[in-house]
């Protein structure tokens, strides 16, 4: 009688054990793979060179003479942002590696030293340089950036008498429209003077000033407010002189290299070794057509159902061995049991006669299979009559303890008639070797 069947399994949980079965077959190949990548990054990781980097931070002070002249103290974030940018582009730029290969005298290239923003919060920029040699590269840093502020601290100045003398040139635009507007009251301040008894002039002063006041005002406002700009700059200038940027952190000769580390290298590449690992395996077992499973089996026969899975003999037996006979409450011999109810079942429609059991290739257990289930049906109650008709490598007899001849072929060729080649082995048991 069949067991209970189990509940059927989703579809989720029958890939899932596909995939681990997948896993679980190859994982050998993933081994390997993990194992090859760790070796061959911890080899190439002890070849290479040690790498120290030296690191110097710079506070930047933003001050733009642009503000002086749009009169817009306020700088918002992405303005400073911006301008911190600037900064770097101006430590890496072609002028500035030029400067530092004037004054350097070393063995590094200057080109090599970097600058990054250290947060988006602060006005600091690091400046860094990997190289092999860690006093080098600290020295090269420190001159680095000794030589940005000497060189930011002089184009900031220029920069700053470059709109001084653009406030000026206002400047003297607006007197010189000041004295064209004021020139008639000028005139007339000049014969007031000459003559300072006279009342009716000095009246007339009075009457002129008033009316240029609407054209002289806003005039000498703006006048005033661009001498304020100059004070603003010569004051910004000074600032600039003594300060503008200062180094925070020198850079001192690091102890411990930053690269190779063999570790995080050998991590990284198992990591990338299991990946790559259970990629190959995968690869490898849908390349692999061998049948592992009872989906496998259906997949290939379109369907056909499985009527039993039997187990491999243990080793150590004869080859005599027939488990339903010789270990009725081993496994095998149950499920050979387990193989002649499903027969039974499928022969309640149409009783089944012959039940020939082949194989494409040798040694796929025909012979254990049929010798067993022979048995289990005779067990049962059945009459059965065991055929061999394996005509190359016959081994029926051998496990009956029956000769090879007269049989099948014999029979065939008219050598011998079926009753005499038949061999009764037991009560309900006949067998018929290949002959």
């Amino acid at each position: 009688m069949y067991p209970t069947e189990p509940a059927p399994l989703d579809d989720d949980e029958l890939d899932l054990r596909a995939y681990l079965g997948v896993l679980r077959r190859r994982w050998k190949v993933i081994a390997a793979v993990a194992v090859v990548a760790v070796l061959a990054a911890l080899g190439l990781s002890l070849r290479q060179d040690s790498m120290y980097r030296a690191e110097s931070e710079l506070l930047i002070r933003q001050s733009d003479s642009a503000t002086i002249i749009a009169n817009s103290p306020v700088i918002n974030a992405n303005d400073a942002a911006r301008r911190l940018n600037n900064e770097v582009r101006l430590f890496e730029s072609g002028a500035m590696r030029d400067a530092v290969a004037a004054a350097y005298d070393g063995p590094l290239d200057p080109a090599a030293v970097g600058a990054s923003v250290t947060s988006d919060t602060s006005d600091v920029i690091t400046a860094h340089l990997t190289a092999a040699d860690p006093e080098a590269a600290a020295e090269l840093v420190n001159l680095y950036a000794t030589t940005f502020i000497e060189v930011r601290r002089q184009q900031r100045t220029d920069e700053l008498l470059a709109v001084g003398e653009e406030i000026q040139a206002k400047i003297d635009d607006l007197d010189q429209r000041i004295a064209e507007v004021r020139q008639p009251l000028t005139d007339l301040e000049a014969r007031a003077e000459a003559a300072p008894d006279n009342q009716s002039l000095a009246t007339q002063v009075q009457e002129l000033t008033d009316q240029l006041a609407p054209q002289l005002t806003p005039l000498q406002s703006q006048r005033s407010f661009y001498e304020s700009q100059i004070e603003d700059l010569e004051l910004t200038a000074d600032v600039t002189r003594s300060s503008g940027a200062q180094v925070l952190t020198v850079a001192e000769a690091p102890d411990t290299p930053v690269s190779p580390k063999p570790i995080r290298d050998a991590a990284i590449a198992l990591i990338l070794g299991l990946v790559l690992g259970v990629g190959l395996a995968f690869l490898l077992d849908s390349l692999d057509e061998r049948i592992r499973s009872v989906s496998d089996l259906e997949q290939v026969s379109g369907g056909l159902p499985t009527l039993a899975l039997i187990p491999e003999v243990e080793k150590g037996h004869t080859d005599s061995f027939v488990a339903v006979r010789d270990d009725p409450k081993s496994t095998q011999a149950e499920a050979f049991r387990s193989l002649r109810t499903a027969v039974k079942f499928a022969g309640l429609d149409r009783p089944l006669k012959v039940i020939q059991v082949t194989s494409p290739s040798q040694g796929e257990g025909k012979t254990t299979a049929i010798a067993n289930l022979g048995m289990a049906l005779a067990q049962g109650g059945d009459r059965v009559a065991i055929v061999c008709c394996d005509l190359r490598r016959p081994r029926v007899q051998d496990r009956f303890g029956v000769p090879l001849t007269p049989g099948f072929t014999d029979v065939l060729v008219g050598e011998s008639t079926l009753a005499e080649a038949l061999r009764r082995y037991d009560a309900n048991v006949l067998i018929l070797p290949a002959g």
